[in-house]
């Protein structure tokens, strides 16, 4: 005989996994006509909730959250609290839980995350990055796992049918902000950027250089300074760099917060913003409108970007329909004083 299980139930009574799992553990926040459904399905299904068999194997309807190995810069990142945030937002309403991961290797990224799916402690995972070529991502479809990604997959990825992503189109908003510096005279413009294995990273510089060849401005490698783990090193290799190439009248960030460090390496060389250099970031943090002057960056819906990860794991863990497979929000250019 089929052993009877929760989809069965929630087939049989047309509502999702989640709020079958809500009816039976008694949380009080289902309609009750939708309560009555489910008992009446299980009753006629056979079905008897185990809920201790649950909390044995540690089913807690919790949802992973997967950090860079560089997580010590995450926590201190804006960014991911307000995506955490959304991310909240929306599981809290499924009566589900985040569980934060952070390993200081891949191997031990892997095994974490193959452990805690296969024993059930997380329902499913949400990567808050992408990586080039990463074996995470193969072992993850290989299981036939629940995840997402935040952020997006190489073009010719070969399982890119395969995964469901939530992301902005970093190429085309950096170009659109360079383009910015280019078109109110300036020709010298730096990157700042970080390392180039993942993905967001390389788009940056992807968008970067195409505003610059579209404009008839020649790329120049020397022009790209890379953000260490040492911030005070990298205030001093910005330094450096405008030092080696007083000729630099714009400086595009990779994101808020390295503006921040460009802002202190510029005022600690005597220099003005945006007199003598321009500066703009990337993603409108709460911390871009704080600076003085006023930092231009381009406006990522990170609150939304939380929530809609959010949203489309709880629709894959249910098996339910996804309109969109790589989903990507719009941003929009925010100029303030700061060119």
């Amino acid at each position: 005989m089929k052993k009877i299980g929760i989809k069965d139930v929630a087939k049989e009574a047309n509502v999702s996994i989640s709020t079958v799992s809500r009816v039976f553990r008694k949380y009080g926040n289902v309609p009750k006509d939708t309560e009555n459904s489910v008992l009446e399905a299980a009753k006629k299904l056979q079905y008897t909730p185990n809920i201790a068999a649950q909390a044995l194997r540690g089913s807690l309807n919790n949802i992973g959250i997967v950090f860079t190995r560089l997580a010590e810069d995450a926590f201190i990142n804006p960014f991911y609290s307000e995506v955490l945030r959304g991310i909240s937002t929306i599981i809290k309403k499924e009566n589900h839980y985040m569980q934060i991961i952070a390993c200081d290797t891949l191997e031990e990224e892997k095994a974490e995350i193959r452990t805690l799916l296969a024993s059930g402690r997380v329902d499913g995972i949400i990567l808050l990055y992408s990586r080039c070529m990463d074996p995470l991502i193969y072992d993850l479809v290989k299981n036939e796992s629940n995840f997402i990604i935040s952020g997006r997959v190489e073009s010719d990825h070969l399982l890119k049918d395969k995964i469901y992503t939530v992301n902005t189109d970093s190429i085309k908003d950096t170009y659109d902000a360079v383009s910015v510096l280019i078109n109110k005279g300036h020709k010298k413009i730096a990157l700042i950027n970080e390392e180039s294995n993942y993905i967001v990273n390389l788009d940056r510089m992807n968008g970067y250089k195409q505003a610059l060849i579209s404009n008839g401005i020649e790329f120049d490698e020397d022009l790209i300074i890379i953000k260490t783990k040492n911030n005070r090193e990298t205030v001093n290799n910005i330094k450096n760099k405008l030092k080696k190439h007083p000729e630099i009248s714009a400086i595009f960030a990779k994101d808020d917060l390295i503006a921040a460090y460009a802002y202190e390496a510029i005022k600690e060389m005597g220099l003005n913003i945006p007199q003598d250099i321009a500066v703009m970031g990337h993603n409108d943090l709460y911390l871009a409108s704080l600076l003085e002057p006023k930092l231009s960056t381009v406006r990522v819906p990170i609150f939304e970007l939380g929530c809609k990860l959010a949203e489309n794991l709880i629709k894959i863990i249910n098996k339910e329909e996804i309109d969109e497979r790589h989903v990507v929000l719009p941003t929009e250019l925010i100029i303030r004083e700061s060119i």
